[in-house]
C-alpha cells in the first residue's frame, strides 16, 4: 500500500449491508467504523427505509444510494457515487470494501483507473458461494489486487490463503463487543414478568432464524434437558424465515410451552435477557450445499461480555469466538446428545458455568472491545 500520512487519509466504506439492515456483517462494519479513531471517514451504502435516525446519530456522514435489482447496476451504483466523491473532494482515499464481490469490484476498478488503494473484508461464506467459475476467478482477481484483506477468523484466513494471497496482505481482525451496551447487570424483573420467566432457568439464543444457526437442534435437545432440569425455558431472540419450521418442531417434540419466540428486541431488552439467562447456546453448523457457514458469531462474545457461559457449534469460525473449555463449550452441531449433555453440564455445575462466564468476560475486556479492535486495525492499515 502506498505510503501516505495516515492523519490525512480519508477512509471510505462501501458496503451492501449497514444498519438498519440486520445481520452480523452489518453490525460488524457499523461497529468497526464507528470506533475507527479518525474524523476522516464516511460510508456509502444502499438506501434502506428507516435509516435516517441511525444516520443522523453518527459522527460521520452516511450517503445512501438507490441501487437497482440487477447485478450490473448494483455493482456500478457505488462506484459512480465514489467517483463523484473522489472528483469533488480529491481526498487521499482508502476504500474499505465491506463485501468482496460488488463493493470489492468497485474498489478494484477505482484502483485500476485511479490508483486508489482498497481493502476487502471477508467473512467465510463468500468462498462457498463463489466457489465456481467464473465467480471464483473474479473473487480471486479482486482479492489479489487488494492492498489488504481483512478476515474475521482463522477459518476465513485459511480460505484466503488457498487463493495464493501473500500472508503479509492478510489482517485477521476478530469481531468485538460494544461494552457500553453489553455488560453484567442485575436481573430485570420487568423483563422476567414480560416473558413469564419467574422461577425459571433460562437458556437463550439470539440470531437470525435460519437453519444454519442450529436452533432446531437445541429444540430437539430440550425434551432430554427437561428430564434433568424441568424448570428450564428456551428463549429465542430474533426473526427469520425458519420460525414457522421451528415452531412445528417444538410442537412435535412436545415442548412448545417451553419455547418462547421473542422476535427482534431493543439492545436494552437484549442486555436484560442476556443477564437473566443461565447460558447462551447456538450450535451453528456448516451447510455447504447452501454456501452457509458461521464466520465468527458475534452473539457468543456479547453473552461473554455479560459474564455468561456459551455453547457453540464446532464449525466455521466459531472456534475463534468460543475458546473451548475456557469461555464455553464447543459441540458437534448435528449431535443432539452432545448438545444435550453440554447444556445439562452447565445447568448442573454452577461452579464450572460461572468460571466459563467469568473467563469470557475477562477475554472481552482484555481483547475484544471495539475500541481495541478498531485501534489495532487502524495501526496496520
Amino acid at each position: 500500500m502506498k505510503k501516505v500520512d495516515k492523519k490525512e487519509r480519508f477512509h471510505l466504506l462501501l458496503s451492501g449491508d449497514f444498519p438498519p439492515t440486520l445481520g452480523g456483517e452489518s453490525r460488524y462494519l457499523y461497529s468497526l467504523f464507528y470506533f475507527l479513531s479518525t474524523p476522516n471517514k464516511a460510508v456509502i451504502t444502499p438506501f434502506v427505509r428507516g435509516a435516517g435516525e441511525i444516520d443522523d446519530s453518527l459522527p460521520f456522514p452516511v450517503k445512501r444510494i438507490y441501487v437497482g435489482r440487477k447485478g450490473l447496476l448494483r455493482a456500478l451504483s457505488p462506484l459512480i457515487y465514489f467517483l463523484f466523491i473522489f472528483a469533488f473532494k480529491k481526498k487521499k482515499l482508502l476504500i474499505h470494501c465491506g463485501q468482496a464481490m460488488i463493493p470489492g469490484m468497485a474498489g478494484f476498478l477505482a484502483k485500476f483507473f485511479l490508483g486508489v488503494p482498497y481493502i476487502v473484508y471477508t467473512y467465510g461464506a463468500e468462498f462457498l458461494e463463489y466457489a465456481h467459475f467464473p465467480h471464483n476467478a473474479i473473487l480471486q482477481m479482486i482479492l489479489k489486487n487488494a492492498d489488504k484483506i481483512i478476515t474475521i477468523s482463522h477459518y476465513t484466513t485459511c480460505h484466503v490463503k488457498r487463493l495464493d494471497i501473500p500472508e503479509e496482505k492478510i489482517i485477521r481482525t476478530l469481531l468485538g463487543v460494544d461494552t457500553r451496551k453489553f455488560y453484567p447487570s442485575s436481573p430485570d424483573d420487568e423483563i422476567r414478568k414480560r416473558y413469564g420467566l419467574k422461577g425459571k432457568r433460562i437458556i437463550i439464543t439470539t440470531c437470525r432464524l435460519i437453519e444454519r444457526k442450529g436452533v432446531d437442534m437445541v429444540i430437539s435437545a430440550l425434551p432430554h434437558v427437561l428430564q434433568s432440569a424441568p424448570d428450564v425455558v428456551y428463549l429465542i431472540v430474533g426473526s427469520g424465515e425458519d420460525r414457522e419450521r421451528l415452531e412445528i418442531i417444538a410442537r412435535e417434540k412436545g415442548v412448545r410451552d417451553k419455547v418462547i419466540f421473542a422476535g427482534n428486541v431493543s439492545d436494552e431488552t437484549l442486555l436484560a435477557i442476556y443477564n437473566l439467562s443461565a447460558l447462551y447456546v447456538m450450535p451453528s453448523r456448516e451447510m455447504l450445499d447452501n454456501a452457509m457457514v458461521e464466520g465468527f458469531g458475534i452473539s457468543y462474545i456479547e453473552a461473554g461480555a455479560c459474564g455468561k457461559p456459551v455453547i457453540g457449534g464446532r464449525s466455521g469460525g466459531v472456534r475463534d469466538a468460543v475458546v473451548d473449555g475456557v469461555t464455553g463449550i464447543l459441540v458437534n452441531p448435528v449431535d443432539v446428545n452432545e448438545i444435550t449433555q453440554a447444556i445439562i453440564t452447565l445447568l448442573n455445575n454452577n461452579k464450572f458455568a460461572e468460571k466459563l462466564g467469568k473467563q469470557g468476560l475477562e477475554r472481552v475486556q482484555k481483547e475484544l472491545t471495539w475500541e481495541k479492535i478498531a485501534s489495532r486495525l487502524l495501526k496496520r492499515l
